[in-house]
């Protein structure tokens, strides 16, 4: 596929450059017709069209359709944000969603990256211009130009890394606004503790919030089908699902391990106990380090004891600052629209629920996911 790909480009940069030498002098002279961009537009456009399927694809098909309807029906300055948290499978959706779209770029946005930084790279990669001797912006809008006429605009992907403790935010909302600006279509993938504040309050944001899978539909994809009958054999169904809850990819990671296993022999009962105790003893690392960092943040926390979430108003009434990125915590609407606090993960749920200092066995999980307070 690769080499059609770059045979059909080649192929359409020739076609391209026979017809600027057909194109009336007088036109390109005044600017009527770029002086390049067509060969390009045509590549860019059959590369993605041609692209091959991601695989799996995702099984959030309201998640997809949603993203879809949005850059189909956007205007000119607005953007798009998927978010959620780290592995929920915002790309995911993002990939399935513009499978076989025109003209897509995908730019991968570091913590910290400047504004100037990220407009640069992503208006390269539509250019085709691989030196920073050039500046893309010339062709990268000739590029535009030739899309106007027949295409809807090049859709510009912002996937933005997961930002470490101590790490600045990377200058999303001005390099989003400059690109939409210029005519692009744009979509930010990223988790909420990366994520610039600024990003959301443009009002020209449209937000696509990705949360846990249900249990029933990441059991039920064909991907896990093996997955899990070996933990329903195990025991482990609900023991991992406590723990772990509905991130897809913790269960893609466990899928590796399962056929890891098959391969070799070893345990998989003793693998996914494994698993299961690194995430939490993770958890648990967390927690203590934002009360070492942050001590106020203790009576917050105690809250979970006994809630499953808490209102923001909470912290704010008690002039509360929460660390930034908040991995502990993290904000979600509520079911009556107002902005509430819950733990992280589930594994950070269980930690907070039951203060835990240290890893319970797999017999003990056993005994919290059949209590009352485990089943919440």
């Amino acid at each position: 596929m690769a080499h059609l790909l770059e045979h059909l480009a080649n192929v359409a940069t020739v076609i391209a450059s026979f017809a600027a030498v057909s194109a009336p002098a007088a036109a390109i002279g005044l600017g009527l017709v770029p002086r390049a961009g067509p060969g390009r537009a045509l590549a860019l456009a059959l590369r993605s069209r041609l692209a091959r399927a991601p695989s799996p694809q995702s099984a959030r098909a309201a998640d997809v359709l949603a993203l879809r309807e949005t850059l189909a029906n956007t205007s000119q300055g607005r953007y798009v944000v998927v978010q959620g948290p780290k592995g929920i499978g915002k790309s995911c959706v993002v990939e399935t969603a513009l499978q076989r779209t025109c003209g897509v770029v995908v730019v991968e946005v570091a913590p910290g990256a400047p504004k100037d930084a990220i407009v640069s790279s992503a208006l390269a990669s539509v250019a085709g211009v691989r030196s920073s001797l050039w500046d893309p912006r010339p062709s990268a809008l000739r590029v535009l130009w030739w899309y106007r006429w027949l295409l809807p605009p090049p859709v510009i992907v912002l996937c933005v890394s997961e930002r470490p403790v101590g790490k600045e935010y990377a200058e999303t909302a001005g390099a989003v606004r400059s690109l939409v600006n210029c005519g692009f279509r744009a979509v930010i993938d990223s988790s909420p503790n990366s994520l610039e504040p600024g990003t959301l309050t443009t009002l020209r944001q449209d937000v696509i919030e990705l949360g846990p899978m249900p249990r029933a539909l990441l059991f039920s994809l064909p991907e896990h089908a093996a997955l899990h009958a070996a933990l329903r054999e195990a025991g482990l169904e609900d023991v991992v699902w406590a723990v772990l809850g509905g991130v897809p990819a913790h269960y893609t990671a466990l899928c590796d391990k399962l056929r890891r296993c098959r391969a070799s022999s070893e345990d998989f009962g003793r693998s996914v106990e494994a698993y299961v105790r690194t995430e939490l003893r993770g958890a648990i690392t967390r927690r203590a380090s934002m009360l070492v960092a942050h001590p106020f943040m203790a009576p917050i926390l105690d809250e979970f004891v006994s809630a499953s979430e808490i209102p923001e108003e909470l912290l704010t009434s008690r002039m509360i600052l929460g660390p930034s990125p908040n991995k502990v915590l993290r904000t979600v609407a509520s079911s009556t629209g107002e902005t509430v606090y819950v733990p992280a993960d589930a594994a950070m749920a269980l930690v907070l629920r039951h203060r835990l200092v240290a890893p319970p066995s797999i017999a003990e999980l056993r005994v919290i996911c059949a209590s009352p307070a485990g089943r919440q």
